[in-house]
């Protein structure tokens, strides 16, 4: 239960985060102390990722549904006790076994799907004190309480005039606060995630090893790994946030929310995927996203293998190796400013910028590797430590020039690689040419 959600606005106004954050996802005195008056409030949380689904005036938020997280709902908490699971389908509520409660309150598919009043059960105008044994029952279920069915009392008064809101557990402040993670710290899977390995099978990631040929789309093509972006074992004091996403027929997918994912259409990041998408799996016909969640994970370890292409399949899924720059607000392509985007996609910029050390890779045949202290690949580590501190401050100038810069290397490195692969005798001379080059670097270390 989120009691926070049933204080006054006076009192909300007396915490600075809780304000700011309110007000980032459109809430003000009225819409605070008046249920559903916030537009916001008649959509499921998942849906909240989109700003366009929101009718009337938007909030300044350009994701609602990371904001509410760090007010502190979940799916589960938003979608019961303060959208009571109005934001949903009908076949979603059969799917989730929802239905029944608000059948018990007289409601049917037509009734649902009806904007006419007329058609609406008569427990729609009855007060808490009128419903029935089965119509209270559905709407305890619905996470309904008598204050907040019959709308008669004043926030500020839910303390001391409830029962019902005194019962329910209170709201934890002691309990452990989760750390909050930076836009870019992970690009992983949790290690039961799992890839097929060629003449093995099904493989979980932290199973895997440099030089694994593993399946990378859905013609059947398989890839070797050459490096690891991330790679970092279980760790009983970690804690790990990941965006969960399920989709029909109960195929799953967990990855860090800034990794990207294959749709039907595009490569966008975990977080921007929201119900209804279409995910390429590679065994089935795209697949249709059911739900979209966040969750922390305790000791899962934290891999990312990459390969050639920049792409691979996790859990069935066509996947990213890559995480995007700007995953809280681009979706697609690489923006410069919010009124300048490029056209150049994060899938192509990652793959570009990564190009130096495939191509060393391809050259030499990299077998051995090393790792910062967060588990990221020392081959990465530097440009992925000054992208995150770039991309996490709020210098508009800084953060443009930087992009700039970032789409002329991913340029000048996308060109190298393809005269490269492409002209066998270059490749031959490039590998001699740095294969002398190492032996006698060599030679004058010792």
């Amino acid at each position: 239960m989120p009691r926070f959600r049933y204080q006054s606005w006076d009192d909300v106004k007396d915490n600075d985060t809780l304000e700011d954050q309110a007000e980032k996802v459109g809430y003000d005195r009225n819409s605070w102390n008046t249920f559903f008056e916030n537009p916001i409030e008649v959509l499921a949380f998942e849906d909240l990722q989109d700003r366009s689904l929101i009718e009337g005036s938007k909030p300044s938020a350009s994701n609602p549904k990371r904001v509410l997280e760090n007010m502190g709902y979940s799916e589960e908490t938003w979608d019961c006790w303060i959208n009571h699971f109005e934001g949903y389908d009908w076949f979603e509520m059969e799917e989730f076994d929802i239905v029944e409660q608000y059948e018990a309150l007289g409601w049917d598919e037509r009734a649902w799907n009806s904007i006419n009043e007329k058609d609406w059960p008569s427990s729609d105008e009855k007060g808490w004190d009128d419903l029935d044994s089965d119509e209270r029952e559905g709407a305890i279920n619905l996470c309904y309480f008598r204050e907040t069915w019959d709308d008669e009392v004043e926030l500020s008064e839910y303390e001391a005039q409830s029962d019902y809101f005194n019962s329910v557990e209170p709201w934890n402040e002691e309990e452990e606060e989760l750390p909050s993670l930076p836009p870019l710290m992970s690009l992983c899977f949790p290690g039961d995630a799992t890839v097929i390995v060629e003449n093995v099978g099904v493989t979980p990631v932290s199973q895997l090893q440099l030089g694994d040929s593993v399946l990378v789309d859905t013609e059947g093509n398989y890839e070797s790994i050459y490096t690891f972006g991330h790679y970092e074992e279980p760790s009983a004091s970690k804690i790990t946030e990941f965006t969960k996403i399920i989709t029909r027929g109960s195929k799953e997918l967990i990855l860090s929310p800034s990794h990207m994912v294959q749709t039907s259409s595009k490569t966008i990041p975990a977080m921007q995927i929201k119900k209804g998408d279409s995910l390429v799996s590679a065994t089935s016909k795209d697949v249709t996203v059911r739900s979209v969640e966040t969750i922390r994970l305790k000791n899962s370890g934290m891999y990312a293998p990459f390969t050639p292409s920049g792409y691979l399949v996790v859990n069935d899924m066509v996947v990213s190796n890559y995480v995007s720059l700007q995953a809280g607000e681009a979706k697609e392509y690489l923006a410069i400013t919010k009124n300048v985007i490029t056209p150049f996609t994060h899938q192509w910029i990652a793959h570009s910028m990564n190009a130096p050390h495939r191509m060393y890779c391809r050259l030499l045949a990299c077998t051995k590797e090393t790792y910062d202290d967060r588990g990221i690949s020392k081959s990465i580590s530097l440009p992925f430590t000054i992208s995150e501190y770039i991309m996490a401050s709020n210098t508009t100038f800084v953060q443009a020039l930087f992009l700039l810069l970032v789409i002329v290397l991913s340029s000048i490195f996308s060109i190298a690689e393809y005269f490269l692969l492409s002209n066998p005798t270059m490749t031959t001379l490039v590998t001699a040419t740095t294969i002398v080059f190492l032996r006698r670097n060599k030679k004058n270390v010792q």
